[in-house]
Order: C-alpha cells, then sequence, then structure tokens
C-alpha cells in the first residue's frame, strides 16, 4: 500500500512571533512535532494510500519513523483491530456517476430479487442435502460484511460523503465486522441520509436473495448457500435495530430530523425535565419517546445478538 498518515497524527502550519513567515509541522499520536518544509506538508496533505507521495527514500523512512506516515494496512486499536482493504480517498470521488446509477438500482433489485427467491425457494420443493462446503462458507461470510459497506459506499459516494477507506475489523486474525470511514456531506436532504442508512441493509439482503435462488439448484453447495442467506437475513435484521452505531440508529435519525435517537435515548433515561418536556409535546412527543425507549432497548439486545452471529459462524465453520 501507498504511505498514509498514520492515526492520530495532525498536520498545519504556525509562526514565530518576530516573523510572518509561514511555517509547516506534523505531529504525532504521542504529541511530538516535527517542522517539515512546504512541499513535504502539501506532500502529507495528498497522504491517502492511493498514490505514491513525492519524497526521497530517506526521508520517507525518518517519517514513518516519526510515527508520521505508514504503509502498513494492519491497524492495532486493542481488542478489535482494523485491516485496511481498500484505501479510497479523493480518487474514490470519480466513480460518483456510476454510484449514483447503483444507488437508484439498490433497493429496487435488493426488493426484487429476495422475493423472487423466497417465491422461488417455497415452490422449488428441494430441501438442502449437502454438507456445508467450510472454506466456500468463510468467504462469502467475509464477502457478506464487506458487501454491506460497500453498499454503503455507493450510496455515500452517490451524494457527495467523502471516505478515507474500507476494511475489516478483526478479533486477533478473525474478521468480525467491516467499516468505511467516511464524512458525512450536512446538505443533503432526508431521504438521501436514510438510503445511505438502509444500503448497506439492501446490499446484505441481495446477496441473500441470491444465495437462495442458488440453493434451488441441484448441487451439493445448498446448505452453504442457504446458510449464507441466513446470516445476510440476521446481519439485515441485526442492523435495522436502531442501537448505537447501526443502521437503524441512524435511519430512524433521519425519520425524526434529529442527530442521533440514541444519544436523546439516553438523555430520556436519565433527565426526568427532558422526559417531561418530551411527553407534553403530544403525538409528536409520544413517537420520539416511542423511538426513545425501542432505541434503548435495542442496544441491550444488540450484543446478544451480535455474539450469536458471531457463534453460529464460527460452529458453522469448525464443526
Amino acid at each position: 500500500m501507498y504511505p498514509r498518515l498514520k492515526e492520530g497524527v495532525s498536520i498545519g502550519t504556525f509562526t514565530y512571533e518576530d516573523s510572518p513567515e509561514k511555517h509547516y509541522y506534523a505531529e504525532n499520536k504521542d504529541k511530538v512535532e516535527f517542522e517539515i518544509s512546504h512541499r513535504v506538508y502539501r506532500e502529507l496533505l495528498r497522504a491517502d494510500g492511493t498514490h505514491p507521495i513525492r519524497v526521497f527514500k530517506t526521508l520517507l523512512r525518518e517519517l514513518k519513523k516519526a510515527n508520521i506516515l505508514t504503509t502498513s494496512r494492519y491497524v492495532f486499536t486493542g481488542i478489535v483491530s482494523r485491516f485496511v482493504l481498500l484505501p479510497l480517498g479523493q480518487k474514490a470521488q470519480r466513480f460518483q456517476p456510476i454510484c449514483r446509477v447503483l444507488n437508484i438500482l439498490l433497493p429496487v433489485l435488493a426488493a426484487v430479487l429476495f422475493a423472487a427467491s423466497l417465491f422461488a425457494k417455497a415452490t422449488c420443493g428441494h430441501f438442502p442435502s449437502g454438507d456445508l462446503n467450510n472454506v466456500l462458507f468463510y468467504l462469502l461470510f467475509i464477502f457478506s460484511i464487506v458487501a454491506h459497506e460497500y453498499g454503503h459506499l455507493i450510496s455515500g459516494l452517490s451524494v457527495g460523503y467523502r471516505f478515507s477507506e474500507l476494511g475489516l475489523l478483526l478479533l486477533g486474525v478473525i474478521p468480525v465486522g467491516a467499516y468505511v470511514a467516511h464524512t458525512d456531506n450536512q446538505d443533503v436532504r432526508r431521504l438521501a441520509k436514510m438510503q445511505f442508512s438502509l444500503s448497506g441493509i439492501e446490499a446484505n439482503l441481495l446477496i441473500a436473495g441470491i444465495c437462495l435462488l442458488l440453493s434451488t439448484l441441484p448441487t451439493s453447495l445448498d446448505t452453504t448457500f442457504v446458510t449464507i442467506a441466513n446470516i445476510n437475513v440476521l446481519l439485515a435484521i441485526i442492523n435495522l435495530l436502531p442501537a448505537t452505531g447501526l443502521d437503524g440508529e441512524s435511519t430512524l435519525s433521519a425519520i425524526l430530523g434529529i442527530d442521533s435517537v440514541s444519544k436523546y435515548s439516553k438523555v430520556f433515561l436519565k433527565n426526568k425535565k427532558f422526559r417531561k418536556h418530551v411527553l407534553r409535546a403530544g403525538a409528536p412527543g409520544y413517537v420520539c419517546a416511542s423511538a426513545f425507549v425501542l432505541s434503548l432497548i435495542s442496544s441491550a439486545l444488540v450484543p446478544l445478538l451480535i455474539l450469536c452471529d458471531i457463534v453460529c459462524a464460527v460452529l458453522n465453520i469448525f464443526l
């Protein structure tokens, strides 16, 4: 991978008291500052992992040694670490036109194909009989969690969101999830925000539909396809819950026109004055209160559901 700024690095400008001349610095995550040239500053601004930076190899080694730059895809963050699959950066914006088309097609294809697969499965009269293919299952499981994030990527690029990277979340060496790092476009409409939140779920339903259709064919992989379809449906259901950090929470927040249902639900739980204010607002207040309660219940359920999902995946692989 090409060089990119290391986690926690900041770059900027400063001036000395006795001189108006602008100087440049880079600060690593340990708050150690290094004065750099204007040319290096410009290169660091462009260091997003998608292209080489134009500095001497000796200087590149020094920047790595100073914890300013990295070319490693692995980011250790504690119990759950990250592995960068795809650095995105500014170059991702070139795909905006095709993403606009795909963003329109995704919900339609997901709904039609999933409904068709359920009908085909109910009428085919064929029941899974093959053994689970562990290698294919593992590959399709990783593909499913990455495809979920690709759904968000497509939808976000279509409305001007900025993305830096797409990667896997690792528990040790075992993938347990995926992520796409982005910055929201605050000017997008409510419907676009909802579609961005739901696009990952739509991708999972699309994969579930394809796998269910494949499972109706007379093949020894039918059990594997049904299992992956079930996992994608489970992923969609979990992500629909309005718990902190999940797609359902951001979707419900967009519907209500607030920044975070989860944040306000915690205030609703702890602050008596806020509760009274919400409940006195009439019908809109009761709708918001119901959303807050649903968010609190979901936040309690999600860890158990995710654990069940991981356990099922691991058992299917190793048993």
